[in-house]
This record gives structure tokens, sequence and C-alpha cells, in this order.
């Protein structure tokens, strides 16, 4: 192993999560931390953000350049093929193999059955400087808490390692990516991605945070967020500060005055939030220091789903706050999932029908539907067993879970393409008014949306034509 061992960081992006020029929404910001934590334990990163079609490139540098081992965030998604190719290949080469992120957090069994030599679990900073010092000396990183190791003898599990709390420790190594790759130009400006802390306080029973760091909420300090934006500022261009935190708001003035840092250099900023918060004297006090969209995770329009979900709302607190925000110029984005474990096609038009409220209550509103995905670890997988999910029992199965038969329970695979197409075009991108004389089919359209009756759906033609004349997206970023 070289002095400084070269170690390759991979995150692969699918091309759902590209814009329409190819770029990235969003930077690879696990391995970003990562790398700083590698770099104080005397390696030298290699920081690549690539699309799936880039695996054979991947595959030439690994035989050009050898690294000493290399290490890819994994995410339940089709990305897990790329990245078990790529794996498979580096074992072919004798380089060890590291696996990290929710994935492989919640289905190690699986993944070190795949060309993985290592799983480092959890938030991985403190724990991937100490697998790199073991790497790098020779020793046996067997044991090391937060690392799963296959080993003849079985798997061994290091210890849990406790999360980190001081997130300064580790700032992301922004300089391994061209920012102006992840700013995105909208409406209101120029959006910049951004990371405040981790985990959240909630408890819901299907969030993947329940196998990270359940219940716990940390945030980097005020000196990181101001240091960061003006280091981002002297980069690129940019007006707004787009938050990607599942939550924002600790208690205490502490936890809002992030909020002066970003006054005090002109940005505005969006955020998610949960709708019990959202009181009218909370938002108009969101729109005067900045706030110009909230994001609500909203998940269900039926109560007793929110409550089998452990959400801990009721369908009142959604409504509040869809009013609250209609007397703002806040622009409110609702998240809602329908086909829980033991849901309902009645629970599911329920969902269907308060999507339609938000539009109806506020006109400038986007929403979105999602299908649920079953995750190992989370209290309600055990639910979605028992109303019939199939446990995927291969990386390449767990690769398809998208498009798992779970997915078709309520609706059928081209009622639930029809159900994308409107929840897409009228729902969320509010575009069909761009449409010549769309007046005399948007009162159809809604209602087929409300009464679940997606069948013979003349418009899915135009899907199949859009699809055909979709060109494949430009190379993503390499660092």
């Amino acid at each position: 192993m070289r002095a400084k061992p070269i170690v390759y960081l991979v995150t692969f992006v699918t091309e759902a999560n590209l814009k329409p020029d190819g770029r990235p929404f969003f930077p690879p910001i696990g391995a970003l931390y990562i790398a700083t934590a590698l770099r104080k334990a005397g390696c030298e990163p290699r920081v690549l953000h690539l699309l799936p079609g880039h695996v054979d490139q991947l595959k030439k540098w690994l035989d050009s350049e050898r690294p000493d081992w290399i290490g890819f965030s994994t995410f339940t998604c089709p990305t897990l093929l790329p990245v078990l190719e790529a794996s498979r290949h580096a074992k072919k080469l004798g380089i060890p193999v590291v696996w990290g992120g929710v994935h492989a957090t919640i289905t190690p069994e699986t993944t070190l059955a795949d060309s993985v030599d290592y799983i480092v679990t959890g938030e991985g900073e403190e724990t991937i400087m100490e697998l790199a010092t073991a790497l790098k000396e020779g020793a046996d990183p067997t044991g090391i808490a937060g690392v799963i190791t296959a080993t003849k003898d079985g798997i061994v599990r290091g210890p849990p390692r406790e999360p980190l709390l001081d997130l300064d420790r580790f700032p992301p190594a922004w300089d391994f990516i061209d920012l102006k790759q992840y700013v995105t130009p909208g409406p209101q400006g120029i959006w910049a991605p951004f990371l405040l802390g981790r985990g959240c306080p909630y408890r819901c029973r299907f969030c993947y945070n329940e196998t990270m760091t359940p219940g716990r909420w940390r945030r980097h300090s005020d000196e990181y967020v101001a240091d960061t934006l003006d280091y981002f500022r002297k980069k690129t261009h940019f007006d707004l500060v787009a938050f990607n935190d599942d939550y924002l708001f600790g208690s205490g003035r502490k936890s809002t005055s992030w909020i002066d840092v970003l006054a005090s250099r002109g940005f505005k900023w969006s955020g998610c939030f949960r709708s019990r918060t959202l009181t009218p004297e909370f938002v108009r006090w969101l729109e005067e220091n900045g706030c110009i969209k909230v994001y609500i995770g909203m998940e269900s329009g039926y109560q007793e789903t929110l409550d089998f979900l452990g959400k801990g709302l009721k369908l009142e607190d959604h409504y509040n706050a869809i009013e609250a925000l209609a007397q703002t110029n806040i622009i409110l984005d609702g998240i809602f999932v329908i086909n829980w474990p033991k849901e309902t096609r009645k629970s599911m038009l329920a969902t269907l029908r308060l999507m339609d409220d938000v539009v109806k209550m506020n006109p400038r509103s986007q929403v979105r539907h999602m299908y649920y995905i079953p995750m190992p670890n989370t209290p309600i997988y055990e639910d979605a067993l028992e109303d019939g999910f199939v446990e995927p029992t291969s990386t390449e199965e767990w690769c398809t879970v998208f498009d798992h038969p779970y997915r078709y329970r309520g609706f059928t695979q081209r009622e639930v393409a029809a159900m994308m197409f409107i929840s897409i075009r009228y729902y969320y991108e509010r575009s069909f008014g761009l449409l010549p004389m769309h007046w005399l089919f948007e009162p159809f359209i809604r209602w087929r949306w409300r009464h679940g009756f997606f069948k013979w759906f003349a418009l899915m033609p135009m899907i199949q034509w859009a699809k055909s004349l979709r060109g494949g997206p430009k190379p993503v970023s390499k660092g």
C-alpha cells in the first residue's frame, strides 16, 4: 500500500435525479464528508459522481490507477446495479471494496454476499478513519465500531457507533466538486443546495432515520453556515438556499440563529416542515425571515393511516397549514405517499383527494405523490412482510424494488403510469394550463383524480412519445 493510500469514493446518480440539461440536483455530500475524514486519516481520496452509464469508465480508472481501496455510497434504487458491477470488477483486481450509506446499513447480509469486504454503517466519518488506518497499517479491521465484516466464521458486527455530535469536525470537502454544476435556476432565482444538520427528533415508523440515528437531531454551527455560504458565493452565483434536511428546527433561540446568517447575506431560502408547526403566526414569521418555499411530508389524507405511520398529526393539522400558507406568498410543496402496508383503496383515494384540496385551497401550491418502498429495520417493515411484500434476497433484486408487484396493489401498472403523468403535469408542475384549451379537459382530469379512475387515459400515448424523444443525459462530474 502506498504511503498515502489512494481511495475512490463513488456515488452513482439516477437519471431521474438529473436536471433537463443532465446535471444532478444535489452534490454527493455523503462522499464529501467522508473525503474530509479520509484526509485526516492520511489518505488521498478521489470523489467520483457518476451516471450508471459511466461504469465502464470507472472500470478503466480502476485498471489504470489501481486505488488502494474503493468505497461506494449506496441507496436502495437502480444505481445499485452499477455499484455491484464496479465492486465485482474491483474484487477481481484485488482491490478491497467498502459500501456505506442507508442501503448497506439496512441490508448487510445480502450486501456482504456481493463482492463487498466491509460495510460502514450509519454515520461514517469516525468509522472510516479507523477503517482506513487499519487498512493502511495492515491491521485486522474486524470488530471496529460501525464496521460489519464477512469472515470465514460468519458475519462479524462491530459495536454500534454513537452519532457524531460535532458536525463541524468533518466539514464536506467542497473543493472536490464544481459547485456551478449543482445550482439550479428557477422562477424565484438561482438555488444552491445546502445541508444544515442530520437526523430528526420525530419517530415516524417508516423513516430511514429509524435505521440510522433514531430521535437524534444535530446541526452545523452558525460559523460553518456563514463560512460555507461565503465559499459558495466565491465559486458561483446564487440567490436562494435550498435546505435538503429532513428537519430544520430544534428548540430555543439557538435553533433559529442560522436564519440571521442567511438574512445578513441577503439570501432567501426553502426547507422542510411538519404541518402542525405551521401556525399562522409562525408562517408569517417565516415569510418575514426569508422563507419562500416549504416542503411538508403530509404522507396521507386518511387519519387511520397517519396514526399507523406514527406521524403524530391530525388531518386538521394539514388543512390548517394549507390555509395558513395560502395567506402568504410562501409556496407549499406537499409530499404524499400511497400503498402503505394494510392500506385500502379507500384510504388511498382519501390521499388523492387531499392532494386536490391543497391545490384548490392554494392554487400556488405544488403537490406530488410517491409509492411506499419497504425498508428493512424500520418499525413498519414487519407490517409490509405480513401484508405480502416478498423480501428481496440479493442486491440485484433490491435494484428492482421500485417496480415490485407490491407497488401495484391498489391500481394496475397502466393506471399507476396514468396517475404519475397527472400527478406531475397537473398537481406538481402545474403545466396543464400551458396546453391549448386546457379548460375543456381539466375538470375531467380532476374528477379522475378524486375518484381514482385512471382507465382509458387518452394522454397515455403522449407519455410513450415523450419517452421516445428523450436523449441520453450529459456526463455528471468527476473530481
